[in-house]
């Protein structure tokens, strides 16, 4: 049973983490088509929760000078393939790769002037037609079937706020996008990205070394079931605590 106490805190820079097989297999990757590669594969990993193979993805991109602002847009475009609880942990994973590289974590840039609902919107709406083309007004159509309220946030938040972003460009963010859809085994969605890849500026052979960097990660991982035990375990602590006077 794991120990039900609170961690001790991080330390900010404890050493360096050994980099195996799966960095080998970014490094290789890195070498055709550049930092699209890590930065896929670190996503693929997050958001199939996998963090202990994000980390050491992390590590390789860091070797490799990804720079530390693309790791961090990474990290948050993990919540629009596995949700809020995977992209913490994301960011868990890459700050402390980042520290431990002897690395300082950034200060993203922000705009100085908070962007209208309107103008997210509409950065959304162009980020959107761009990737589904002359598709885009069904999809959308068939996203507002589904709900109005999801229509809009798919355009507003996962395209406006997110994907629009100038921290990383629409190839690499799309490539990035294909590694992720590819290992979590979604081929509707991958289909439409595959296209928008395109649509993007990559290439053919750009998309077939981000499918085969994805077979090659999920075939290098086993199954993991969930800590049930530790799950467990910190009910008990939780419990414990709250009944304390």
């Amino acid at each position: 049973m794991p120990d039900a106490k609170d961690p001790a805190p991080p330390n900010p820079n404890p050493g360096p983490i050994a980099v195996g097989a799966l960095g080998a297999c970014v490094r290789a990757a890195h070498a055709r088509i550049g930092a699209p590669a890590g930065l896929g594969a670190a996503l693929a990993a997050a958001a199939t929760g996998r963090h202990d193979a994000q980390r050491e993805i992390v590590v390789a991109c860091v070797e490799l000078g990804v720079p530390t602002e693309a790791l961090v847009e990474g990290a948050l475009m993990t919540h629009l393939f596995a949700g809020f609880p995977r992209a913490i942990e994301a960011f868990a994973v890459v700050e402390d790769a980042v520290l431990r590289s002897g690395r300082s974590w950034p200060r993203v840039a922000e705009p100085e002037r908070a962007p209208t609902d309107a103008s997210r919107l509409d950065d959304g709406w162009s980020a959107f037609a761009r990737i589904y083309g002359a598709q885009a007004d069904r999809v959308r159509a068939r996203l507002a079937a589904f709900a109005p309220a999801f229509e809009r946030a798919v355009l507003e938040d996962a395209y406006g706020r997110v994907l629009s972003r100038p921290g990383l460009d629409a190839r690499t963010r799309e490539l990035m996008s294909v590694c992720a859809l590819t290992a979590l085994d979604l081929p509707r969605q991958l289909h439409s990205h595959l296209k928008g890849a395109l649509a993007c500026g990559a290439t053919v052979d750009d998309l077939t070394e981000m499918v085969n960097l994805a077979a090659d990660l999920v075939a290098a991982w086993p199954t993991k079931p969930p800590d049930v035990d530790g799950a467990r375990a910190l009910l008990t602590q939780v419990v414990a605590t709250s009944r304390r006077p």
